[in-house]
């Protein structure tokens, strides 16, 4: 007798349904924390209600899309050990098996870190916003630090500089024409201000150290005028070498750094940056060097005195 094509479908969906529930009992990741990779439940429980609630949302996404590959990986290995193609057939399971114990996990661990980076916007679902990565998952932009500098509007100080302020410096008045901010991770942040006189520049880095105002003057230096192919070594990701000569000196790597920037006096949208910062011998003499996207940049600097600057004055049209 002969056998009807739908029977013979019949057959085939029920091998495949029986192959894609043995790959449910091994063990597949579920849409709630039973799921999770053992080490992410501690992660997860120190999350505020709101963190948690965004986690679990964007893990059920990210885990529904695998899931879909899943079974379209499951029907094509049924199909080509059916086939006679074993090997086929087993570069699928192989597939199947880093899917579920490597893809997952690092999955979680990377919605983990979005969902920490900020709270959920008041009344958000939890839609894509934009192609922010801070915000593509209706969270908060990033915002810069407070910083932990004394303010006292009869008194004003280097530290206060602002747009628009103004400032006597070296016998001259100097306006702040720019106000930049970086943020280390687990480090203080650092505050920038960019100081204009006529054609003159110059550049102030600012950041409390033991209770204590550190101020360095930066001088730009172009990148290419350190190491020939250190601009592109470093955005390949590769450390600069120990030591670098500048202009017949030498200067020793002391810390590598990363954290945001954010230009206050044009927006607060912040920007990723890896910061590697080197002395000379005597300390005195700093060489700076940040990868900032795809802008390598770098500076010279010397360490100033707060009490080098005085008649700090705010902008007046503020």
């Amino acid at each position: 007798m002969p056998v009807s094509q739908s029977h013979i479908f019949d057959k085939i969906t029920t091998f495949f349904g029986r192959v894609k529930r043995s790959f449910e009992r091994i063990g597949w990741p579920v849409f709630s924390e039973r799921g999770l990779p053992i080490a992410m439940h501690q992660q997860i429980q120190d999350l505020t209600p709101k963190q948690r609630q965004s986690f679990y949302f964007l893990y059920t996404q990210a885990v529904n899309t695998h899931r879909k590959r899943r079974n379209i990986a499951i029907v094509l290995s049924a199909w080509a050990f059916f086939a006679g193609w074993f090997w086929v057939g087993v570069g699928l399971l192989v597939y199947l098996w880093y899917l579920k114990n490597r893809t997952i996990p690092e999955t979680s661990q990377r919605i983990f870190q979005l969902a920490t980076m900020s709270a959920a916007k008041p009344g958000s679902r939890f839609t894509p916003s934009s192609n922010n990565p801070y915000t593509r998952y209706g969270f908060t932009v990033r915002e810069p630090k407070e910083m932990d500098f004394s303010y006292d509007p009869a008194n004003l100080s280097v530290e206060n500089l602002e747009t628009g302020y103004l400032v006597d410096y070296d016998l001259k008045t100097w306006q702040v024409a720019q106000h930049e901010q970086y943020d280390w991770n687990e480090t203080a942040s650092e505050k920038v201000v960019t100081l204009v006189h006529e054609t003159e520049t110059l550049i102030l880095h600012l950041c409390k150290e033991y209770n204590f105002t550190v101020i360095q003057r930066m001088d730009p230096l172009s990148i290419h005028a350190i190491q020939n192919g250190l601009e592109q070594k470093l955005l390949k990701g590769i450390m600069p070498d120990n030591i670098l000569t500048v202009k017949d000196r030498l200067f020793y790597r002391d810390t590598r750094m990363e954290g945001w920037y954010f230009n206050l006096s044009k927006n607060k949208k912040a920007q990723k940056v890896t910061l590697w910062e080197y002395f000379d011998e005597s300390r005195k003499q700093h060489l700076r060097i940040e990868v900032r996207g795809k802008n390598v940049k770098a500076w010279t600097g010397v360490q100033l005195s707060v009490y080098e600057f005085d008649e700090v004055l705010p902008n007046k049209t503020k």
